[in-house]
């Protein structure tokens, strides 16, 4: 017998086959609009899951069981990811587990915050942790996420910004009125691809290893991974 978690996934993944099939364009502009946000912070939603998921896996042991170097090496095979993306997870997944980000975590699974901004976070938190110790980490945890909120409001009836375009504006905008000493390191805008200094198309992630033979890929997807 399948464990309930699996059956409930199993039944959202239909579900939102059927919104997947379903024509956009019949949609009155209102419910257009609650379809976006609810899309959205369901998106998030699935993120913290699979967070949880990553580090469950990892702290079994699970890759190292199956044959893999790490975890990190054993997403990119599995779920057929980059090798960046795949030591993201797995560390932002750990960041995540620490008691001191506990609020982040819940920011994360309750759809009020992205991924992207929880790795942001995680890292600010880290870094007062280790310097000023567990206290004024959960305190830094607790400001940043109550701060994002009423920074995410719409501007006025003209705003046309989506949801997540409006936290990501309202985490830069904490950046620069100083309250978060951390730079938006690795924290792409959502608004289109990055382009050369041509106008063209760019491919430059934030990795810059060299493509090599697979034992220095895997080097460099288990550096920073457990």
């Amino acid at each position: 017998m399948m464990a309930e978690s699996v059956v409930h996934l199993s039944q959202a993944d239909d579900a939102v086959a059927a919104c997947v099939d379903a024509a956009a364009w019949t949609l009155a502009e209102h419910d257009l609009i609650a379809a976006l946000d609810a899309t959205h912070r369901l998106a998030q939603r699935l993120a913290a899951l699979e967070l949880a998921l990553v580090r469950e896996v990892d702290g079994r042991g699970t890759a190292r069981a199956q044959g893999a170097s790490c975890t990190a090496v054993w997403l990119r095979e599995r779920l057929r990811l980059t090798v960046p993306t795949a030591r993201r997870l797995v560390d932002l997944a750990a960041a995540l587990d620490n008691d001191h980000n506990g609020g982040v975590r819940q920011a994360l699974a309750d759809g009020n915050i992205s991924a992207e901004q929880a790795r942001v976070i995680t890292d600010t938190v880290t870094t007062v942790h280790d310097t000023a110790g567990t206290a004024a980490a959960d305190k830094a945890a607790g400001v940043l996420c109550a701060a994002i909120d009423p920074l995410s409001a719409p501007s006025g009836p003209g705003d046309q910004r989506s949801p997540g375009q409006r936290r990501h504006d309202a985490l830069a905008d904490l950046c620069r009125l100083g309250r978060v000493s951390k730079p938006l390191a690795g924290l792409p805008r959502p608004r289109g691809p990055a382009v050369s200094a041509a106008g063209e198309p760019s491919l430059a992630g934030p990795w810059s290893g060299r493509i090599g033979a697979a034992p220095s890929i895997e080097r460099d997807a288990c550096g920073s991974s457990r």
